[in-house]
């Protein structure tokens, strides 16, 4: 599809933001144009022939957010061999297959005026010089507030009133003012805009599930699984059409996906294609992965950034509260468990086996019987406990025979998880979601594998690495409310709680299917 969205709008309305973002989304490519300008400038010497020997490395250079650059590419812009120069490359990444947004100052008049979506991010002039003025340090910028606003002036004054492409909204193009606007309304803004012109365009996205063969032979009658029976009630009363077929060969040749408009949720996929999210349960029970990367380990919240400052304290505690009512309390997990209470000894270590799963997905650092002999000898006086995977006893009974040949006896402990999970200082496992479980406990983790949420606990790559990582884990906080909301509430969908329609909309939306882009009208 060739689709092109045009973003103009002056110095520091937040028109970048909003590019990248939804660029993103649609997993359209993306282009600065006013870095193109920038680049000119800062290369210095004859501005024209700066502009027609441009180069990948000089788009790369890390002084082009400068207020300087900044001053520069906007004297060099005046300039027409330059702009016509710059001219022909943009029109030829506008028009690139797979879709384009290119931000600037003329884009939606000048350089793409038939583009689909046109948009003119704006601010008022102290509100944008604020942000720049935070953005060179604030109390520490090297000049004050108040010159900053004074070359924000200077500068509108100047790209608006030049003679060639002045700097001014396309007739149809769409006003978002950012002044009192947080950066993911402006974001959500233009989401939904280009949503509904793609809809235009080519018709309003299907949604389509691709399921295990057991799924779908009780597909519709039984809608397996639970996401996407959710997601059907919660639809229910819109008209979208909604399908369902074998996951088939994409799910062993993840890259045979294709973008084709429709939304396409594979279970248990590792897609990672535009239009596709890989769906499959996160851990605990009503909370789901619908991921455009993985799911589990494999997900993309692997790549996030956990900031425990910017987390509200009030809000992780009565939402992780929810959580420990609803399975600590009720000692309940993902796997039916044990009614009866079981005494385990406290202070102990709880290891956790998970049969051959993460070892055939490669998400294992070292085998279960170094796993469990590591933590052996890193215990000192503390008991250790191990547990066994409910589906998956047979790998982990033969692992524990395995140790007790070496003379390393260690029963299977049977006992309901929680109170497992009560009695021990701390757990270890390959990423088990009983590490997880374990936080609402208040008790830290130690992972021998890769997982999506390695940055909350410890991790130990190696097995001469278990006692170190054990005695961070032992050493460090033991309130993980924050993590877990932050997890939680950031990459899955709960679909047990109300309000899952507007929380399905909003996690589509970031994948770029808003609402709009099903041929639904606003909210």
């Amino acid at each position: 599809m060739i689709f092109t969205v045009a973003i103009d709008g002056p110095a520091a309305a937040g028109k970048g933001t909003i590019s990248r973002a939804v660029a993103e989304r649609f997993g359209f490519g993306h282009l600065d144009t006013g870095a193109l300008y920038r680049a000119v400038g800062v290369k210095g010497g004859d501005p024209i022939l700066a502009a027609q020997s441009l180069t990948p490395d000089d788009l790369a250079r890390p002084d082009l957010r400068t207020l300087e650059a900044g001053q520069a590419a906007s004297r060099v812009a005046v300039i027409p061999e330059v702009r016509a120069a710059l001219l022909e490359f943009q029109r030829r990444f506008a028009r690139k297959k797979g879709g384009a947004v290119l931000d600037g100052r003329d884009i939606g008049t000048v350089i793409c005026p038939e583009a689909e979506v046109k948009l003119f991010v704006t601010a008022s002039p102290e509100v944008r010089a604020r942000r720049r003025w935070l953005e060179l340090g604030g109390k520490n910028a090297p000049k004050p507030y108040e010159d900053v606003l004074a070359e924000v002036i200077e500068r509108d004054e100047r790209d608006m009133n030049r003679a060639d492409a002045p700097l001014r909204p396309a007739a149809d193009a769409v006003i978002i003012d950012t002044s009192a606007l947080t950066a993911a309304e402006a974001i959500d803004m233009a989401t939904a805009r280009i949503g509904a012109a793609i809809a235009a365009k080519t018709g309003p996205a299907r949604i389509v599930f691709h399921l295990t063969p057991k799924n779908l032979e009780v597909w519709p009658e039984i809608r397996r699984p639970p996401l996407a029976n959710r997601m059907i009630e919660a639809l229910a009363g819109y008209d979208i059409d909604i399908s369902a077929v074998l996951r088939r060969e994409i799910f062993r040749k993840p890259n045979q996906a294709r973008a084709d408009g429709n939304l396409h949720l594979i279970e248990g996929g590792q897609v990672k294609c535009t239009g596709w999210l890989n769906i499959a349960l996160a851990y605990l029970q009503g909370y789901f992965h619908a991921d455009p990367e993985g799911t589990l380990a494999d997900s993309s919240a692997r790549h996030a950034v956990f900031d425990a400052a910017a987390v509200d304290v009030a809000a992780a505690r009565a939402f992780c509260d929810g959580l420990r009512q609803r399975f600590v309390l009720a000692r309940k997990s993902r796997y039916k468990q044990p009614r009866q209470f079981t005494l385990v000894p406290q202070g102990c270590i709880a290891v956790f086996l998970q049969g051959i799963e993460p070892s055939n997905l490669a998400q294992h650092f070292m085998s279960s019987e170094d796993m469990v002999r590591a933590v052996v000898d890193a215990a000192g006086d503390r008991p250790v406990v191990v547990k066994l995977h409910p589906l998956a006893r047979e790998p982990g009974l033969r692992t524990l025979a395995r140790l007790a040949d070496d003379g390393l006896d260690l029963p299977p402990i049977e006992a309901n998880i929680h109170d497992v999970l009560a009695a021990c200082d701390v757990t270890v496992s390959f990423n088990s979601a009983a590490s997880v479980e374990g936080l609402l406990h208040g008790k830290p983790a130690v992972l021998c594998g890769r997982a999506d949420f390695a940055q909350l606990v410890q991790t130990a790559p190696r097995p001469e690495d278990v006692a170190d990582a054990l005695h961070r884990a032992l050493a460090g906080p033991r309130d993980f409310d924050r993590a877990l909301y932050w997890y939680f509430t950031r990459h899955t969908l709960d679909i047990d709680s109300p309000g899952f329609e507007g929380r399905l909309f909003a996690h589509l939306a970031r994948f770029g299917f808003p609402r709009e882009r099903f041929g639904l009208p606003p909210r």
